[in-house]
């Protein structure tokens, strides 16, 4: 026996809500309509209480299976639930089983997925509105899982461009943390014991009288050797930083500011915000082409692809092109934009009067990804060869603290 929680209305039109317990989702709307009642909604108990945010690949998954099941034209109500016994036990097969009881109840597919926003995102429910409306809810599905996987790819890429350059960075601190803690002061003491007779290397850096000139350890050994012995402190400090950086993001997040934050530093840094910038300009004309290609006028269409990057200046600038179309006026005229380039405001407009604008912003994103791969790909082709010539240049410094106290030994032993 299966918990399941209802929404109904008695006779009178009177709210009811309240669970009973019965074998399938079936036999529980019986038991229901047995009482005379108004079914307005049915679902597991279960599935109510884990409302659980999904991943970005579990609704990249549900997105794929609903447009399997769309385009072989099944009831969507059974066609959820062949799919969720084919799934394991997971938040994904808890998500699936209560739309489809949701669906079998009386509700639409987006009023089930919006009644759900703390697992879906915010604008699926309104795309699969729209796309039930226009007739075309294989074509909204096919576009929102391109646009996934398009978010998905930017973001792959940008961490992996980000990456590298931090691991090279973090092998060449530990090389110098290595080379401080355990080369140099053998070495040192090796060349301390063959001008005073003892290994304290100490009176090398002191530079006593009784130390010949020539065999004086030059400044930049001794500030390789402090370069190294510092770099605990500097790896510790970067490590703070990226842990209070993602305690400050976790604590934005949960009272809704870190689209603020992203907006007003991340987006400003050098190289990396660049990227960024240029990936959510891709994602914004992309969803407004999901959205106009599914039948909403562009007033809503760029309403709900400014929801779906969700920052702050994105939204003004959607605000102001809706506006200005408001106004009774082209696009032509809209004021200066702060993030969205200034060629797509007439760009839209152009192609709204050619008739072509579905095929002009997909062609756009398209284009849009390309400059956002172009920044991606400049973050590592710029740290890196900055990385390699500093590890080049401390590699020589190394040697040259190495060879030249040995030298000067020899030639003071010599001469």
């Amino acid at each position: 026996m299966s918990q399941f929680e209802f929404e109904a209305q008695n006779p009178a039109g009177q709210p009811i809500r309240g669970s009973l317990e019965a074998p399938s989702a079936d036999a529980a709307a019986g038991q229901l309509r047995s009482l005379g009642v108004n079914i307005l909604s049915l679902r597991p108990l279960a599935a109510v209480a884990q409302r659980v945010s999904l991943g970005a690949v579990d609704v990249e998954q549900f997105n794929e299976q609903l447009l399997h099941v769309a385009s072989a034209n099944l009831p969507l109500e059974r066609g959820l639930d062949l799919l969720a016994k084919d799934m394991r036990r997971g938040r994904l097969r808890n998500a699936v089983e209560a739309l489809s009881a949701d669906l079998r109840s009386g509700q639409s597919l987006e009023q089930a997925v919006a009644s759900r926003q703390a697992q879906f995102p915010a604008i699926y429910s309104k795309l699969l509105d729209a796309g039930v409306k226009s007739g075309d809810l294989v074509g909204v599905l096919h576009g929102f899982g391109r646009h996934l996987a398009t978010v998905a790819r930017l973001r792959q890429e940008l961490w992996r461009a980000c990456a590298y350059p931090l691991v090279v960075l973090v092998a060449f601190g530990l090389l110098m943390i290595f080379l401080s803690y355990w080369v140099l002061p053998q070495y040192f003491a090796l060349v301390a014991s063959l001008v005073y007779g003892s290994y304290d290397f100490g009176r090398l850096f002191r530079g006593t009288s009784a130390l010949p000139r020539t065999v004086e350890i030059p400044p930049l050994a001794i500030a390789m050797y402090w370069f190294g012995r510092a770099m605990p402190y500097l790896l510790g400090g970067l490590a703070v930083a990226g842990t209070a950086t993602g305690v400050a993001w976790l604590l934005l997040r949960s009272v809704g500011r870190e689209r603020r934050w992203v907006d007003a530093v991340i987006l400003r840094l050098p190289l990396v915000g660049g990227a960024i910038r240029h990936s959510y300009v891709a994602r914004w004309t992309n969803a407004l082409a999901i959205a106009v290609r599914s039948g909403l006028d562009l007033p809503r269409a760029i309403d709900l692809a400014s929801q779906v990057v969700a920052l702050p200046s994105f939204e003004r600038d959607g605000q102001a092109m809706i506006e200005t179309l408001e106004q009774g006026r082209t696009l032509d005229a809209c004021p200066p934009l702060k993030r969205l380039p200034a060629s797509l405001p007439p760009a839209i407009a152009l192609a709204s009067s050619a008739g072509n604008l579905p095929q002009v912003l997909s062609a756009l994103a398209v284009q849009y990804e390309q400059h956002a791969d172009r920044r991606t790909r400049l973050i590592p082709a710029t740290i890196v060869p900055a990385l390699v010539v500093l590890i080049g240049l401390t590699a020589g410094a190394i040697v040259y603290s190495l060879w030249v106290p040995m030298v000067r030994l020899l030639q003071s032993l010599t001469f």
